[in-house]
C-alpha cells in the first residue's frame, strides 16, 4: 500500500485493530483515537517504521504494549491514554529517540519506567493514573522536557536534583506516590517551573527555597 495517512479517529468503530494494518509500511500518520477498538495492539506494530504520529487514545485496548514498538524510530507522537493496557512499558521504548509527546495515562500499566536518557526530544510525558513502581525515570541532561506527569502511581525513592534542573521543565506532577527523603534545595537555576505538585508522598525535611520563585504559580507539598 502507498497510503501515508489514515484518519479514522472520533468514530464508533469496534473490534480489534486488524493485524493487516501492519503491512501498510508507508503509513506516516495513523489516527484511531476516540473509538471502541478493543483487544491487544498488533504484535508487529513495529513494522510501521515510517510512522510519525500514532494516536490510539480513548479506546478499550487491552494487553501489553508490544516490544516491537521500539522499532518505530521515526515516531514523534504516541498517545495510548484512556485504555485498559496492562503489563510493563517495554524497555525498547528507549530507542524512540525522536519521540516528542508520549501519553499513556489512565491505564493499568505496572513495573518500572524505562530509561528515557537517550530520548532528547521528549517535550511531554503523561503516565499518571497507572500502577507504575520503582524510581523516577532517568532523563537526558539536555532534555527539552516541558511537562512530566507521574501522579497517582506507586513510585518510590527520592526526587533527584537532576530532574529539577531540567531548565525547560514547567510542569512537574508527582502527587500521590510513595516518594521519600528531602526535596532538593538546589534547582540549578530553573526559572521556568510553574506547577510543582508533590502532595501525597513521604517527603521530609525543610521546604525548598523554590517556593519563593517568582515564576512558580502552583505548589502542593
Amino acid at each position: 500500500s502507498l497510503l501515508k495517512e489514515l484518519w479514522l479517529g472520533s468514530n464508533l468503530f469496534v473490534g480489534g485493530i486488524p493485524s493487516s494494518i501492519t503491512s501498510m509500511t508507508n503509513l506516516e500518520y495513523l489516527y484511531l483515537q476516540e473509538n471502541n477498538f478493543g483487544g491487544a495492539l498488533p504484535v508487529n506494530i513495529g513494522n510501521l517504521n515510517n510512522l510519525v504520529e500514532l494516536l490510539l487514545d480513548e479506546n478499550k485496548l487491552t494487553g501489553q504494549i508490544p516490544q516491537s514498538i521500539g522499532q518505530l524510530n521515526n515516531l514523534e507522537v504516541l498517545t495510548l491514554d484512556n485504555n485498559r493496557l496492562s503489563g510493563e512499558l517495554p524497555g525498547t521504548m528507549e530507542n524512540l529517540t525522536k519521540l516528542k509527546r508520549f501519553r499513556a495515562f489512565n491505564n493499568m500499566l505496572q513495573g518500572p519506567i524505562p530509561n528515557f536518557s537517550r530520548m532528547d526530544n521528549l517535550v511531554e510525558i503523561y503516565l499518571n493514573d497507572n500502577m507504575l513502581n520503582g524510581p523516577l525515570p532517568v532523563l537526558s541532561a539536555t532534555s527539552k522536557l516541558n511537562r512530566l506527569d507521574l501522579a497517582n502511581n506507586e513510585l518510590t525513592g527520592v526526587l533527584p536534583v537532576s530532574l529539577l534542573q531540567i531548565n525547560s521543565l514547567e510542569l512537574l506532577y508527582l502527587s500521590n506516590n510513595t516518594l521519600s527523603g528531602p526535596v532538593p534545595t538546589d534547582f540549578g537555576g530553573n526559572r521556568n517551573l510553574v506547577d510543582l505538585y508533590l502532595d501525597g508522598n513521604n517527603f521530609e525535611g525543610p521546604i525548598p527555597g523554590i517556593v519563593n520563585s517568582a515564576t512558580l504559580r502552583n505548589i502542593r507539598e
